[in-house]
C-alpha cells in the first residue's frame, strides 16, 4: 500500500498549492479555456486514481473477489441473459451492472484486471464528468473526492458506480434537467437496489426551498425523519431480503462507525459555512440560493443517518448518497468569502486529512473504510 502513501503527499500537495495555480481557477461557461483548463485539471487527478485503483491487486476490497468470479461466470454464459437474469439472485439484484459488464467481459474478456480496470474507470468517469458539468470551484470537489471517497471506493465498485450515476443525476437536476436526472438514477437502481435512494434525493432537490423550510427541516424534520428510520429500515429490508444482512452487521468500533461520526466534523463545517454564505449575501441569485439550500438538506439527511446508524454496515453505506452532495455544495460556497471561511476550510480538510491517513496507516485487512 506504499503508493497510497503517495497518494497523500499529492493530496497535501494539491490542497497547498491549489489557490496559487491558474489550473484550479472556476469555470466559467463564457469562457471555454477555462473549460480546457478544469477538464485539465480533472484528467490530472482522476487518471493517476484511474490507474492505481485499477492495477491495483484483487485482494484489496471487500468484494472484489466476489465479483471478480461473477464476472468470469458472465463471461462463460452462453445462453439467454434476460432468462439468466430473471432466474438467478445474484443477476435479478443487479440487472444494469449484470449486462453492462457480460458485455464488457464478451468485448474484453474475463481477466480479472479488466473487471477491475473497468470498474475503476466507470467510478471516477463519471465523478469527474459530474464535476466538469457543474461549472464550479472544481478544485474543491476533486480534493473531498480524494480525501473522503477514493479510498471506500476499492471496497464496494458496484455501489460506487451507483453512486456515480446518482451523483451525475443530482448535477443534471441542479442544471435543470430533471427527466435525465430521472433516468441516470433508474440506471443506478438497476446497477445497485440501495440507489433507491435516489429518488428520494430527486425529490428533496424538486422542492423550492428557502430559510423557513431549510430550518424546519431541520429541526422538525430531523425527528421525523428519526422516528421513521427504524420503519424504513424494516420495510427496506422486507422489499430488498438480498441486503437485510447489513442491518444486522456491525462496524468495527472506530475504525468504521467511529471515524464516520468524526467525519461529521466536515459536514457539520459545511453547514456552518452555507449559512454564513446566505447570511452575508441576502441578494444572492434565486437559483443559487435555491441550490445551496437543496444541497445544504441533504448533507443534514447525511449527518442525521451518520449519527443514527454509526453502528450499522447498511446506513454507512446508504449515507453517502447523500455524503456526494458535498462535491458539489464545498465548490459552490468557495466562491463567497464570509467571516470564517478559512477556518471552516482548514477544519473540514483537517478532518478529511486524517481520516485519509488514518485508514491507510491502518489497513485494517486490506478493507478501506
Amino acid at each position: 500500500m506504499s503508493y497510497l502513501v503517495l497518494l497523500v503527499i499529492v493530496v497535501l500537495l494539491y490542497i497547498m498549492i491549489g489557490d496559487k495555480t491558474i489550473l484550479l481557477r472556476e469555470t466559467s461557461l463564457l469562457n471555454k479555456k477555462k473549460d480546457i483548463t478544469n477538464l485539465i485539471v480533472l484528467l490530472l487527478a482522476f487518471v493517476p486514481m484511474v490507474l492505481i485503483a485499477g492495477f491495483r491487486s484483487a485482494d484489496i476490497g471487500t468484494d472484489t473477489k466476489t465479483y471478480i468470479t461473477i464476472y468470469r461466470d458472465l463471461y462463460n454464459y452462453n445462453g439467454d441473459l434476460i432468462k439468466l437474469i430473471n432466474n438467478t439472485v445474484q443477476y435479478r439484484k443487479n440487472p444494469g451492472w449484470t449486462i453492462l459488464f457480460k458485455f464488457i467481459s464478451d468485448i474484453f474478456g474475463d481477466s480479472p484486471r479488466v473487471y477491475i480496470l473497468c470498474s475503476s474507470l466507470i467510478i471516477y468517469l463519471l465523478f469527474m464528468i459530474g464535476l466538469y458539468f457543474y461549472h464550479k470551484n472544481i478544485k474543491h470537489g476533486v480534493i473531498v473526492f480524494l480525501l473522503y471517497f477514493y479510498l471506500p471506493s476499492l471496497n464496494g465498485m458496484r455501489i460506487f458506480i451507483a453512486f456515480g450515476f446518482v451523483f451525475l443525476g443530482i448535477v443534471c437536476k441542479l442544471n435543470k434537467k430533471s427527466l435525465i436526472s430521472l433516468l441516470l438514477i433508474f440506471i443506478a437502481f438497476t446497477i445497485h437496489k440501495t440507489a433507491i435512494i435516489g429518488f428520494f434525493i430527486w425529490i428533496i432537490m424538486s422542492v423550492e426551498w428557502n430559510e423557513r423550510r431549510f430550518l424546519s427541516y431541520s429541526t422538525v424534520g430531523s425527528v421525523i425523519l428519526l422516528i421513521l428510520l427504524p420503519l424504513f429500515i424494516k420495510y427496506f429490508a422486507n422489499f430488498f431480503g438480498d441486503y437485510s444482512h447489513y442491518l444486522t452487521d456491525k462496524s468495527s468500533g472506530f475504525s468504521v462507525g467511529g471515524k464516520s461520526v468524526v467525519y461529521q466534523i466536515f459536514f457539520i463545517s459545511l453547514l456552518i459555512y452555507g449559512w454564513e454564505v446566505l447570511k452575508t449575501y441576502p441578494a444572492i441569485d434565486s437559483n443559487e440560493k435555491k441550490y445551496i439550500y437543496s444541497l445544504m438538506v441533504l448533507n443534514v439527511t447525511e449527518i442525521i443517518i451518520a449519527f443514527a446508524g454509526f453502528q450499522s454496515w447498511y446506513l454507512l453505506r446508504i449515507k453517502n448518497y447523500f455524503a456526494i452532495s458535498s462535491l458539489l455544495l464545498l465548490p459552490t460556497l468557495s466562491q463567497y468569502k464570509v467571516k470564517h471561511k478559512n477556518l471552516l476550510l482548514f477544519v473540514g480538510y483537517a478532518i478529511l486529512l486524517f481520516g485519509f491517513i488514518y485508514t491507510i496507516v491502518g489497513n485494517y485487512g486490506n478493507v478501506l473504510y
